[in-house]
């Protein structure tokens, strides 16, 4: 029985299974990906367990810490175990929460210490700059990437490539997304456990005991302090994870990287810090912050290896389809067939040029008889840097497609087959040893296993691995 979209499963029989009746058994892995199970459990738990004085200020904060990552991720585009995410939060809520316990102890040992906030006034911005890089800015950020190098140095240590992706550090892309939640987790509790209690027991005494305006005032310090995090600890915690996949990607210049992700990371930070009690100066920071964040989503986006199977990051305004400058067959296949070189065993005829190794000195030479236009109405598969018309006992081999390996010696890695009840219809057959992770035109992310096939259509994404392909 089909299983797509429109009920088919249900029209097919007046009586529902137990799955449809209780859906709870065969559907309960999804909550994490698509429930929003764990944001509703820490609301759930922080209403239940919270210090009554606090129980409406910590729902707030989880909403809106919550929502900085959720802004966040939505701009990286790239799929993340929810498990490595949490996770991730969970450790630098955990580390912040222990370093707010021993602030009596680390503050005055400190180098840069300079006491209690209400006593910055002594200090010219220039001193508490100074000051605050030792004491805030380097520990702090520090802390936060600790869970996404730990992610780093797993990475290769992963079996399967899907496993990489979905929990590791390979690109910017992962690590802006594994450091933004760091972030929110260290944000949330250092606000919660440290600032808001601080902050209420001061107005508290103030007021001889006023506890309900004491919660007011808490209220609105966390709203404050969390809602400004995506020009503040998600800004220059996501700016170093940027530089932490960076260096992923160029491990000879690792070091190089991280040191300077590093410092600037933490001298937003400082500057942050330090211009905590001028609005102009807390907006030209908190602006250079969220900059330095947003431009590092463009480049990561640009340069990631995943890019096809990206969602979109565009929130307002139409999405430009860039296929139509890209469905042109380029002078490639043209200067491909000009070479003269064999074609491989099990290429088709029809694109035997694209085989062919292309060789720049005889880019413009012409080919008798041959047309660099394709069938219209027809469509292509781009992968790489080359593009393919689609058709019919397609082969392509290992070397079309670097990074692809055949499940039998010589063979191809993937084969254009029709759909036996609809010749009409075209797949793409996976023939590697590898699993290709498939996006669908309605948004549907699969994994194709070796043996399978894809419907072909334009718009679908198709990571091959190393190289993406799209088909217009």
């Amino acid at each position: 029985m089909a299983e797509r979209p429109g009920g088919d499963t249900i029209r097919g029989g007046s009586v529902p299974g137990w799955s449809q009746m209780l859906p709870l058994p065969s559907k309960w892995r999804s909550l994490g990906s698509k429930g929003f199970f764990v944001p509703v459990l820490a609301l759930l738990a922080a209403m239940l367990f919270s210090p009554p004085e606090l129980k409406l200020a910590w729902a707030v904060a989880i909403i809106i810490a919550g929502g900085t990552h959720f802004f966040v991720d939505r701009l990286c585009g790239k799929e993340k175990s929810w498990l490595v995410v949490f996770g991730t939060m969970a450790f630098a809520f955990l580390v912040a929460y222990g370093m707010a316990q021993f602030d009596f102890v680390l503050e005055p040992i400190l180098p840069g210490n300079v006491g209690d906030p209400n006593t910055w006034g002594a200090y010219s911005f220039g001193g508490l700059v100074f000051n605050r890089f030792f004491a805030e800015g380097l520990p702090e950020e520090l802390v936060k990437i600790v869970p996404v190098l730990l992610l780093l140095w797993l990475t290769p240590r992963f079996k399967s490539s899907s496993d990489r992706e979905a929990m590791g550090v390979s690109e910017p892309l992962d690590g802006i997304t594994l450091a933004a939640a760091s972030a929110a987790g260290f944000a949330l509790s250092e606000t919660m456990f440290k600032d808001v209690p601080r902050y209420m027991d001061f107005i508290s005494k103030a007021t001889h005991g006023d506890l309900a305006l004491a919660q007011i005032q808490g209220l609105s310090l966390t709203v404050h302090k969390l809602i400004t995090d995506v020009c503040g600890n998600a800004a220059y915690s996501g700016y170093f994870g940027y530089m932490v996949g960076l260096a992923a990607m160029k491990p000879k210049s690792r070091w190089k990287i991280l040191g300077f992700g590093y410092l600037l990371s933490a001298t937003l930070h400082t500057l942050w810090a330090a211009a905590r009690d001028t609005p102009n100066g807390m907006l030209i920071i908190g602006v250079l912050s969220y900059a330095s964040l947003a431009t590092a989503i463009f480049k990561a986006r640009e340069i990631s290896p995943n890019r096809a199977l990206l969602r979109s990051s565009i929130i307002l305004g139409a999405r430009r389809r860039a296929s139509l400058a890209a469905s042109r067959v380029t002078d490639a296949m043209v200067a491909h067939a000009a070479a003269g070189a064999p074609v491989p065993k099990g290429a088709s005829p029809i694109l035997e040029a694209e085989y062919l190794p292309l060789n720049p000195q005889i880019k413009d030479m012409p080919v008798p008889g041959a047309s660099p236009q394709r069938p219209s109405g027809s469509l292509s598969l781009k992968f790489g840097s080359r593009r393919v018309v689609i058709v019919p006992g397609l082969k392509l081999l290992s070397h079309q497609i670097p990074g692809l390996r055949p499940q039998t010696e010589g063979g191809p890695v993937a084969e254009v087959t029709k759909n036996p009840q609809d010749p009409t219809v075209l797949g793409l057959r996976n023939l590697s040893a590898s699993t290709w992770q498939v996006l669908t035109t309605n948004g549907v992310r699969k994994e194709l296993l070796p043996g399978q096939a894809i419907r072909l259509s334009s718009g679908t994404r198709i990571s091959f691995g190393a190289v993406d392909g799209e088909v217009a």
